[in-house]
């Protein structure tokens, strides 16, 4: 049976202001490399075989997950 990998990346950015926003939340900034904190966890998957990765977050992020993905060039779900 594969695994079907799932990260959940939401939160409202609160915690680490004024690098985090509502608009932008910590998974998207790039805090101890040059890729996001959702970017490293993705790069993670990379030794696991997988078909698709489910992306659960805010919908207000939606565009950002995708983006985010898309630049990882994963196979993905935004939930």
């Amino acid at each position: 049976m594969a695994l079907i990998p799932t990260i959940i990346a939401g939160g409202s950015g609160t915690r680490l202001w004024p690098l985090s926003r509502q608009m932008f939340p910590k998974q998207f900034v790039a805090l101890t490399s040059k890729q996001s904190m959702l970017a490293e966890t993705i790069d993670r998957l990379s030794n696991i075989d997988h078909d698709k990765v489910y992306l659960v977050g805010n919908l207000d992020h939606e565009f950002l997950l995708a983006s985010a993905a898309d630049s990882m060039d994963i196979n993905r779900t935004i939930e």
